[in-house]
């Protein structure tokens, strides 16, 4: 909800959620067998989700105007 509201404001909290988010997913597929395939694509989905907003983040900081 907060991506749609607000999207460049907590781009930096939002990495991290999400990162954590598929550590965890992770861990209980590692420790829970009947969780294995859901957890994992739930990882997936939270990694790409990270590594999108990461990107955005290093492209907003680096795109500003070259001054030589």
């Amino acid at each position: 909800m907060v991506q749609l509201v607000a999207p460049s404001r907590f781009t930096r909290t939002l990495t991290v959620v999400e990162t954590v988010h598929a550590a965890t997913m992770a861990g209980l597929a590692t420790v829970d067998p009947g969780r294995r395939r859901p957890a994992l694509l739930s990882a997936a989905v939270a990694t790409g989700t990270a590594a999108t907003l990461l990107t955005r983040t290093i492209r907003r900081h680096t795109s500003g105007p070259v001054v030589s």
